[in-house]
């Protein structure tokens, strides 16, 4: 968000360190200037200041789990763009979306783990940076 240079920014919430990575790794190819955060309070911490173009963010953590971080997100930056991942029973994607889409998050794709580099490159493509169709290949 800025100048024409400026890479959009991704945030990814995940506990699981190697999965973060992974997910960091691709949004890095693709353009994206990424930010890890381990824990949903580390996230939350950041967003205001990092105002991130669209945050990949895992369900089940410790403390704080996905469905109060996606309701803070809705308060602290209302029409947020969020992509949601889990591990777990699928449902729990669904209750996600449900409910940060009732506080005002838009969860645009949702993904069960392990998903591939191709799926997540998917749910990114409409915040990738323009002209830059071809990084990472």
């Amino acid at each position: 968000m800025g100048s024409v240079a400026s890479k959009p920014v991704l945030m990814v919430v995940d506990d699981e360190a190697d999965f973060a990575e992974y997910v960091a790794e691709v949004a890095g190819d693709l353009g994206f200037d990424v930010n890890v955060h381990s824990s949903a309070r580390d996230c939350l911490q950041a967003i205001i200041a990092k105002k991130p173009d669209v945050i990949v963010m895992d369900i089940v953590m410790p403390n704080m789990d996905g469905v109060e971080l996606v309701q803070e997100i809705g308060r602290r930056l209302p029409g947020a763009s969020v992509i949601v991942m889990s591990g777990f029973d699928s449902r729990y994607l669904g209750v996600v979306r449900t409910l940060g889409e009732a506080g005002g998050v838009n969860i645009c794709a949702t993904l069960m783990k392990p998903f591939t580099a191709n799926e997540l490159e998917i749910a990114l493509m409409p915040f990738r940076p323009r002209g830059n169709e071809g990084a990472g290949e």
